[in-house]
């Protein structure tokens, strides 16, 4: 079995794709190759085809259309939250960030496709949503929000 070359001899950039690709071939990649070819790759990306994405365009889209919407409407009136709002959005955004770790996924993975394929995580996530939005309904109500 062939011998895989060192991170330190590889230069990261696209050159060494090549070497890493045969690496893999032949069996002998390490994790630092994955890091080192991660890296290279990552080093040659055009980055405005790395950021416009077709979902990032979409989200775009997304977010200008309901803008659009609520200025025709007429609903569209921007505010000033206060500190409570915002303390209490930053504490909700860490913990659905740590509920999708420990879930090992979002609402979209992890339930809709996990009850859809009848496994029992969909379901358990169900519930766990559920009861989280019981809970935060909760505390938002007892804090006047």
């Amino acid at each position: 079995m062939p011998v895989a070359p060192s991170l330190s001899s590889l230069p990261l950039d696209a050159a060494s794709i090549p070497t890493l690709r045969a690496a893999f071939a032949s069996g002998t990649l390490t994790s630092e190759h994955l890091v080192a070819l991660h890296l290279a790759r990552y080093a040659t990306a055009d980055r405005a085809a790395a950021v416009l994405t077709p979902n990032a365009l979409f989200v775009l889209g997304l977010v200008t259309a309901a803008l659009a919407s609520g200025l025709v409407s007429g609903h569209f009136q921007p505010e000033r939250p206060s500190w409570l709002r915002v303390v209490l959005a930053l504490v909700g955004g860490v913990l659905l960030g740590f509920g999708s770790l420990i879930s090992l996924g979002c609402s979209i993975g992890t339930l809709l496709s996990g009850i859809h394929a009848f496994s029992v995580s969909g379901w358990l996530f169900a519930a766990a949503l559920v009861a989280g939005v019981y809970g935060g309904l909760k505390v938002r109500r007892a804090l006047g929000q």
